[in-house]
């Protein structure tokens, strides 16, 4: 059973990460907590998308890379 997330602090536990130190073991802790919840990766994915393509409009070609890895580590592309 998925559990619903909140997508919103979601999205900034990750931007946090993103604008700080760039720590790929701070956004997997992050995930795998979500994960541990029971949030489905499919929600995961989502939103971790949606985040990434708005780094993507912003030209954040770096930020948008650190968030495509957290996908690959969901998605395990």
């Amino acid at each position: 059973m998925s559990v619903d997330l909140n997508k919103g602090k979601f999205r900034r536990e990750i931007l946090r990460i993103v604008e700080g130190d760039h720590l790929f073991a701070q956004m997997k802790a992050v995930i795998d907590a979500r994960r541990a919840e029971g949030v489905s990766d499919e929600t995961l994915i989502a939103v971790l998308t949606e985040l990434m393509m708005d780094m993507r409009e912003q030209e954040r070609e770096e930020d948008e890379e650190f968030v495509a890895n957290g996908l690959d580590e969901i998605a395990d592309w």
